[in-house]
């Protein structure tokens, strides 16, 4: 048993993903399609979790990797390797939902109400 959301496997008597709380399929959602690729990379943790709201209310499969860093305190300053500058997650789809999801996130950014000339326009 698969989750549609977030792609983890289950044994079979289990029947809701304990992450996503979701109904489970039998299928993979990536068996059969196309190739996971990335759609986003973020170390905002709350853009992180309205893209997986957004994702999971459209029904577009997604998975996420990295999130666990996203938790980790910032450790050696702005420079070292445990810094939150230098942590992301990144969130995957099928390669053939790729268009569709970009969509969703688009239509959720608001339009600039005052936008700023592009230089050398004046």
């Amino acid at each position: 048993m698969f989750c549609p959301n977030c792609g983890a496997e289950f044994r079979d008597e289990i029947d809701q993903c304990a992450d996503c709380g979701v109904p489970l399929v039998a299928e993979s959602p990536q068996g059969g399609g196309s190739d996971p690729v990335v759609l986003l990379r973020t170390p905002d943790t709350v853009e992180l979790s309205v893209v997986k709201s957004l994702l999971q209310a459209e029904g577009i499969a997604h998975f996420v990797q990295g999130e666990e860093s996203l938790h980790m305190l910032p450790i050696a300053g702005h420079g070292g390797f445990f810094s939150k500058h230098g942590l992301s997650a990144a969130v995957l789809v099928p390669e053939d939902q790729l268009d569709r999801a970009r969509e969703v996130l688009a239509a959720q950014v608001p339009p600039d109400p005052d936008p700023e000339p592009e230089p050398g326009s004046e």
